[in-house]
C-alpha cells in the first residue's frame, strides 16, 4: 500500500494497514499512500524508522486511531514539523474504559485507560470514515463528489459486514459466546454482537507487559475449566506459545488465530479489512456451538 509520491496527488500517511485499506477504500489511486508499521509488525511495539520520519514530514494528512494507540507517532510529528493534518479517528468514537493499567494506551488525564481496538466494528468504522472522507474532500476539494461516491460505496460494505456478523452469531446461544482472546483487542466487536471475554492471556489492552506470572496462567486455566470455556484464540501474526500452553493446559483443542491488529503476511490470511473481519467471525463462530438460528 505504498506508492511513489506524485506531486499532483494529495499525500496520506496511515499509520498502520488496516487504517491505509479504509483510505483506499474512499480515495482509490487518488491518493499518495504511505504507511508507517508494517504488516504483521505489531503496532504496539513499533519502532520508527528515519525513512518513516521522512514519510511524515512530506505528507498533507496523517490517518491515526490516536486514543494513545501510536504513542511513538508525536515524537515524529515533533521531530520533523509536520505542517499538515492530523485525522485522529477516535475522536467521533465513544472510547470503552480498559480496567487495565496499560503503559501506553488511552492513559486520559484523570488517569483512565481507554481501549484503541476501535476498528473490530464495523460500524464504528462507518463513523471513523465518514472522518476521513471528511479530510480528504477538505483537503482536495477537487475530488470531494468522488470521495463521497466511494465513501457511500465502502458504508454499504461495512453495514453488509455487520448483517454477516450478525446472522453467524445468531446460530450460537448467547450463553455460548464465550472466549478467551490473547490480550484485550475484541472488546467492541465483543459488545456488537454479544460475545463475553471474561479474560485474556495476557490480561492487558497492549502486548508490551511481557508474559503471565504462572500464577496468572493457573487462575486462567480455572476460570477456563469453572466456566466450561472452549475457544482460545491466538494473535495472528504472533507467536502462539502461550495459547498453545493454556489449551494444552487446560484439555483444549489447539488454539485458533484471529487476525485483529493487522492483515496476515502470509498468501493464504486476510489481506483487506472486509476479509479481516469476515475471517475473524468465521473463526469465532465455528468454535463455538451452534443452535437453530434466532431472528433479533
Amino acid at each position: 500500500m505504498t506508492s511513489g509520491l506524485s506531486a499532483d496527488k494529495l499525500r496520506v500517511v496511515a499509520t498502520f494497514d488496516i487504517l491505509a485499506d479504509w483510505v483506499q477504500q474512499i480515495a482509490g489511486e487518488r491518493v499518495d499512500l504511505i504507511v508507517l508499521v508494517p504488516t504483521g509488525q505489531d503496532i504496539h511495539t513499533f519502532a520508527p524508522t528515519p525513512r518513516q520520519v521522512t514519510a511524515i514530514a512530506k505528507a498533507d494528512l496523517i490517518v491515526e486511531i490516536g486514543a494513545g494507540l501510536e504513542y511513538w507517532l508525536e515524537d515524529m510529528v515533533q521531530a520533523t514539523g509536520f505542517g499538515g493534518r492530523r485525522v485522529v479517528l477516535s475522536d467521533v468514537i465513544e472510547l470503552r474504559e480498559t480496567g487495565h493499567d496499560d503503559h501506553h494506551h488511552g492513559e486520559g488525564c484523570q488517569g483512565h485507560h481507554l481501549d484503541p481496538h476501535v476498528w473490530t466494528d464495523p460500524l464504528r468504522v462507518t463513523a471513523m470514515s465518514e472522518l476521513i472522507a471528511a479530510a480528504l474532500s477538505s483537503a482536495d476539494p477537487s475530488q470531494a463528489k468522488r470521495y463521497q461516491a466511494d465513501l457511500d460505496v465502502w458504508r454499504e460494505q461495512l453495514a453488509e459486514l455487520d448483517r454477516y456478523a450478525r446472522e453467524r452469531f445468531n446460530a450460537v446461544p448467547p450463553a455460548e459466546r464465550v472466549i478467551i482472546t490473547y490480550h484485550d483487542n475484541l472488546a467492541y466487536f465483543a459488545e456488537r454482537y454479544g460475545i463475553r471475554i471474561p479474560a485474556t492471556i495476557l490480561g492487558s489492552v497492549t502486548t508490551e507487559g511481557g508474559d503471565p506470572s504462572a500464577r496468572q496462567m493457573a487462575s486462567l486455566i480455572r476460570l477456563i475449566r469453572q466456566e466450561n470455556i472452549r475457544a482460545v484464540f491466538n494473535d495472528g501474526n504472533g507467536s502462539p506459545r502461550l495459547a498453545r500452553q493454556v489449551c494444552r493446559e487446560a484439555g483444549l483443542p489447539p488454539p485458533q488465530t484471529l487476525y485483529v491488529d493487522s492483515f496476515a503476511i502470509d498468501a493464504e490470511g486476510p489481506h483487506d479489512y472486509a476479509a479481516l473481519f469476515r475471517t475473524k467471525v468465521d473463526t469465532i463462530a465455528a468454535a463455538l456451538p451452534k443452535t437453530q438460528a434466532n431472528e433479533s
